[in-house]
């Protein structure tokens, strides 16, 4: 289980055995079909030039499938559940910026704390 931000182009090239670029154009596809997009670090230009960006799953269901996928749920459930809350949260806060629109999607409850996805 990866946190968004954790990893860069560089070494998604080394663990995929391709080219670095390749990786970029690879995230650039997607992020036109929205699967995907990025959200670029605060700070100054020159700090903000040196960080990756952070991706994110527009469909924070897609991330929970992958992780179901590869079994990385019975590792840690509350690591999982973080990560798909800030996933969550993250894509919320992106389609309010995108779309200027609030329309309730669903409410969740995690042990007691209610989470609701705009």
């Amino acid at each position: 289980m990866q946190r968004p931000g954790t990893t860069n182009n560089n070494s998604l090239a080394n663990l995929l055995d391709i080219d670095s670029k390749t990786v970029k154009k690879l995230l650039e596809t997607l992020e036109d079909t929205e699967l995907i997009y990025h959200i670029e670090s605060y700070g100054s230009s020159s700090n903000r030039e040196r960080k990756s960006y952070e991706y994110y799953f527009l469909a924070t269901q897609i991330k929970a499938a992958y992780f179901l996928n590869r079994g990385d749920v019975t590792n840690n459930y509350r690591e999982y559940l973080g990560i798909l809350l800030e996933n969550l949260m993250a894509t919320s806060l992106y389609k309010l910026q995108m779309f200027k629109k609030h329309v309730l999607e669903f409410i969740m409850i995690v042990e007691g704390v209610v989470l609701i996805s705009l």
